[in-house]
Formats: structure tokens, sequence, C-alpha cells
């Protein structure tokens, strides 16, 4: 009997199709009218509401991190209602614990959950043992690379290669649907110094001393101004160090005598 049924129902779309025909096409029209009113993003906005903490203890064992560290950073946290718990766990290992924590507020009032939790953390650092080393907290996830541009040159220096990248980040900047632009794997350069002890205890100069001068060197003095009947313009002095031919001639001992010692006595400066 049911068989008999379902024979007759295709033989009727069958002697009927134009009712098919218009089925289709109004499903098809229906869909049509309904993808033009169908909100769409390409790139679509997401906030993750998950976080990380982190502890930093060195030396000590797993057991002693979960004691001493993970335990009173849990109770920080489960202190706040905006954490949900049920979601929320750690790890222990040597030197370190890592706690995953879950937010139960809606994704827009999560950096309003995240400061309070900062803040939190904050004042009870100072209540951990002593070779507590740091507790960070890593909340935003949402950061990722859409578009990676690298810069390489054969004649330029790492110093023209970053002014290049920063001219280019500062173009992007300007582009109203960019989010944001950073430049990784800069290569800064520095200037060592390297300090022979036996020649500085020669002239008896302590490594303080010689620490104290370097802290100074680098401050901005106050220049003042220049003022005429026409003019009111301000000074400003130039660093004392901007090379390194300036930094060996820095005179870092001098007595009534006249005699003086340079930097370039006792230490070699190098790029």
């Amino acid at each position: 009997m049911m068989k008999k049924d379902s024979s007759n129902i295709v033989r009727g779309f069958i002697a009927h199709h134009k009712v098919i025909y218009i089925i289709v096409i109004a499903l098809v029209a229906v869909g049509i009218i309904g993808l033009s009113f169908m909100n769409k993003d390409e790139f679509p906005s997401f906030q993750i509401k998950q976080g990380l903490v982190a502890g930093v203890y060195p030396g000590a064992t797993a057991a002693e991190v979960e004691d001493q560290l993970t335990k009173p950073l849990e109770d920080v946290l489960f202190s706040f209602t905006e954490v949900n718990r049920q979601n929320t766990y750690s790890y222990s290992r040597d030197g370190i614990c890592y706690i995953f924590v879950d937010l139960t507020v809606p994704a827009k009032k999560k950096d309003e959950a995240w400061s309070k939790i900062k803040l939190k953390l904050d004042a009870t650092k100072m209540m951990l043992p002593p070779g507590v080393l740091a507790v960070t907290v890593l909340d935003d996830f949402s950061a990722v690379s859409s578009l990676l541009i690298a810069m390489e040159s054969e004649d330029k220096s790492y110093t023209e290669l970053l002014d290049y990248a920063e001219a280019l980040s500062s173009r992007l900047q300007t582009i109203p649907e960019m989010a944001n632009v950073s430049i990784v794997g800069a290569q800064s350069e520095e200037i060592a110094v390297d300090i022979d002890l036996e020649k500085l205890s020669s002239y008896g100069i302590s490594p303080a001393t010689l620490l104290l001068d370097y802290q100074t060197s680098g401050l901005q003095v106050p220049s003042g101004t220049f003022k005429t009947d026409y003019v009111n313009s301000p000074l400003h002095i130039n660093s004392a160090l901007a090379s390194e031919h300036e930094i060996l001639e820095r005179i870092i001992y001098s007595d009534p005598a006249g005699n003086i010692v340079r930097l370039g006595d006792v230490a070699e400066v190098t790029r």
C-alpha cells in the first residue's frame, strides 16, 4: 500500500512537472532575496575571553611552585566573580606555573575584568616568596598577522633597514582599515665597553665611580633660552657622547695637578 502511494505521488509530479518548475524558481528567488538582505562581513571581528597567568619561580621544585605560587595565585583569581572556576585550570612545573583563566563576563567587558585582575595580582606580588621572579598576565590572543612584509638588502645596514621599516609602518598606519602595524626582528646597534679591571685599579678608580659617571653622562641638562629685543630662542645642548671616539676620549678622572685618565686608557669600545 505504501509503495502504491509513493508511485502515485511520483506519477503526479511527472504529470504536473510545471508545478515543480514553479517551486524550484520560487526557492531560488527566495534564496537570492535572502542573500541580498543577509548580514555579511568578510573579515569579522572576534574577541577571546580566555587568558594566561604565568609565574616564574627559579630554583623551586614543582611541589614548591604548587604550594607557594600556584595556589596563592588561584586564590586571588577565584576571588573574582568574573572568573569561571570550572574552566580555569593550572599546571605547576619546576620553576614556573601556568594558569589558564576563562571569564564569565561578555567579551565587551573583558578588558575591564582583566584590568581588575592585573591590579590585584600586582598587589599580591609583594606577599609571594622573595624568589618569585615575575608574574605575567597575557590576555590578548586576538592579534593575528594577516600580511607579512619582509625587508632585505645587500648594501643597507640594519639601522638603515629599520628606518625604511618605520617609514613604511607610518604610511601603513594611515590606512583606515589597518588594525595594527608592528615591526618584528629589528636589530638595534649597541656599543660595548670592556673594562680592564687591572688598569682601572692601577689608577685608583673604583668600578662604582665609573658606573656613576656612566649613569650621569646621559642626563639632559637644562640649557636655558637666548633673549634679545627681537627674538627669544631656546638653547639645546647636543648629547656629549655621539660616537665611539667620543666615548674613548671621555675623562673619567682628574686631579688638581692636571693629570687626567680617559676611558680609552682602561677600556676598549666596540660597536
